[in-house]
């Protein structure tokens, strides 16, 4: 399966090792990093970090520098059914299964309980069987 990758343009500046939910980026400060193919999860969060243009991603296209502030993050519908497999699969630990919205209500569904913390990686879209998860941009409060 092909991964991200770190062109020779790399300054060696470790925010995408610092950054990497899984570790899956290493090297020296002021030299080239490399990912781990067996350990990146390719959720684009180097890319969006790496001031100098230099990831590709799974295509080999180079990825583009997004602030923070327009990030995707996850947006739940009616029709989740807070089985917890997108709260497993979140690298950041930024969801978590709601209470339920009314009393005596049984339902509950997936909450985005931390948005500073989501990288936007679309795992928990992922990870829903269901497709009740979309990445939407968000105005971070």
């Amino acid at each position: 399966m092909t991964t991200y990758s770190i062109t020779d343009a790399c300054i060696g500046c470790g925010i995408c090792a610092r950054s990497c939910p899984v570790g899956a980026i290493s090297g020296e400060r002021k030299e080239r990093h490399v990912v781990d193919e067996n350990a990146c999860v390719r959720c684009g969060l180097c890319g969006r970090l790496c001031p100098k243009g230099a990831v590709l991603d799974a295509q080999g296209n180079p990825t583009e520098r997004i602030p923070k502030d327009q990030w995707m993050r996850p947006v739940f519908d009616e029709s989740c059914v807070g089985c917890s497999l997108c709260v497993v699969n979140c690298p950041k630990h930024c969801l978590e299964i709601g209470q339920p919205a009314h009393w005596g209500d049984t339902f509950t569904r997936a909450e985005l309980v931390r948005p500073q913390d989501c990288i936007g990686c679309g795992l928990c879209v992922g990870a829903c069987p269901i497709d009740a998860v979309k990445l939407e941009l968000q105005k971070q409060e």
